[in-house]
């Protein structure tokens, strides 16, 4: 028995590593985006605290699209640093994915919020939210955002507030409409995934990724045909960075959950099969 738990403990010690480097460390906040939602979080706290009443034992889960915790984690920390309300620990689920160093999804609706505090004793309200957006722009930083806090005693919202802060001069006003260009000089890899759609992403993936070696295959010719090893690997090293570099985008720019790694390697094995059958087939024609 000792000899499978000290085997176990091996393979653990030698995979986690590789774990780490394959998922996607939880994405940094720069100093902008931490300062404009300390303030909009100061003014959420004050305003719950102004309206929550008798309530005092409340359960506050993972805000949704907050893929680095910094604004749920940052609300938690606030929160029983002031009192007022007393908050029950994270969920198993969640503590387990800080752990592996995965995103956590939070919960999306009033009803998953309701359904996933029900056997929880001693719990007065829930407290739950999104995150739409905590981008740079060109001028400063915005969040926006809405949460609610939820009195599962009288089954009714107790209160219900927006997150919207921002450094850009006249960002809320109301003839300021956001486009495209105010988030350019924020826009990173996740920013520009997210502006397509998923399936869009995944046709481009296997267009490129088919044809691609066919459209090229007089330069493959070419290649194997100075019977080199180290030509053949580099041809090959060269088309399979191209397909992961588009499998990367086709996840949506992170390697922040299970699926999207999972996802992500499915798609870089099959390209490289792929790509081996096209060299292959190159070097039977030269033959």
């Amino acid at each position: 028995m000792l000899v499978w738990v000290a085997r176990a403990l091996a393979c653990v010690f030698f995979i986690w590593p590789f774990w780490r480097t394959l998922v996607a460390v939880k994405p940094d906040i720069d100093t902008p985006r931490q300062e404009i939602a300390e303030r909009a979080l100061d003014k959420a706290i004050g305003e719950l605290r102004t309206n929550a009443g008798d309530i005092h034992n409340v359960t506050m889960y993972h805000f949704e699209n907050d893929p680095s915790d910094y604004v749920s984690d940052s609300l938690r920390q606030k929160l029983e640093k002031q009192g007022g309300l007393t908050l029950r620990g994270k969920r198993f689920s969640d503590r387990l994915r800080d752990f592996m160093g995965l995103a956590n999804n939070g919960v999306a609706t009033r009803k998953e919020a309701i359904e996933a505090s029900k056997g929880l004793p001693g719990t007065d309200a829930v407290l739950w939210g999104r995150i739409d957006r905590l981008e740079n722009e060109r001028k400063g930083s915005t969040i926006i955002g809405e949460y609610e806090l939820y009195d599962l005693k009288r089954d009714c919202v107790a209160y219900a507030g927006k997150i919207r802060e921002s450094s850009v001069p006249g960002r809320f006003d109301n003839n300021h409409r956001i486009t495209d260009d105010d988030y350019a000089a924020g826009g990173d890899s996740q920013q520009l995934a997210a502006k397509t759609p998923w399936h869009i992403r995944f046709l481009w993936f296997i267009i490129v990724m088919l044809l691609l070696p066919v459209v090229t295959i007089t330069f493959i010719r070419t290649m194997v045909a100075k019977k080199s090893n180290g030509v053949n690997a580099f041809v090959l090293g060269i088309y399979t960075t191209v397909d992961l570099i588009l499998a990367f985008f086709m996840v949506g720019g992170s390697l922040s959950s299970f699926i999207s790694v999972v996802a992500f390697l499915l798609a870089g094995i099959v390209a490289f099969l792929y790509n081996v059958k096209i060299m292959t087939f190159a070097v039977r024609l030269e033959g």
